[in-house]
This record gives structure tokens, sequence and C-alpha cells, in this order.
């Protein structure tokens, strides 16, 4: 279940920073849609992907220092 959660903490959290990179990229050519989204929410996605990462990424973290003791 650990190698499960790391795994996907840093494929989500590496999409979210790409998906918050092109919406970086697109506000910047002054578009405000990518296709029929927005950037806003392009951006908010990727930022709630970040978190969800970090989060199964810390779940990681905190079950490995139960085993230390």
């Amino acid at each position: 279940m650990r190698h499960l959660l790391l795994l996907l903490g840093r494929v989500i959290g590496v999409a979210g920073v790409v998906i918050c990179a092109a919406a970086l990229f697109a506000r910047l050519r002054a578009d405000f849609y990518i296709g029929p989204v927005q950037v806003g929410t392009l951006f908010q996605l990727g930022i709630a992907a970040m978190v969800f990462g970090c989060l199964c990424l810390l779940l990681v973290i905190t079950a490995n220092m139960g085993n230390k003791h």
C-alpha cells in the first residue's frame, strides 16, 4: 500500500505541476480558455492535484515514522 501511495503521490504531483505550467503559459499568452476550460479552473485543478499528491506522500511519511519506534 505504501508503494502505491508513493507512486500515486509522485505521479499526481508532477501532473499537477504540468497542469499549472500549462495554465501559466496560456495566461501569459493572454488566453482565457484552453478549449472549453477556463485557465483559472485549470490552475485550480493543478493546485488540487499537487495537494492530493502531497497528502499521499504525507501518508507514506507518517506510516514510515510509526515503524521506526
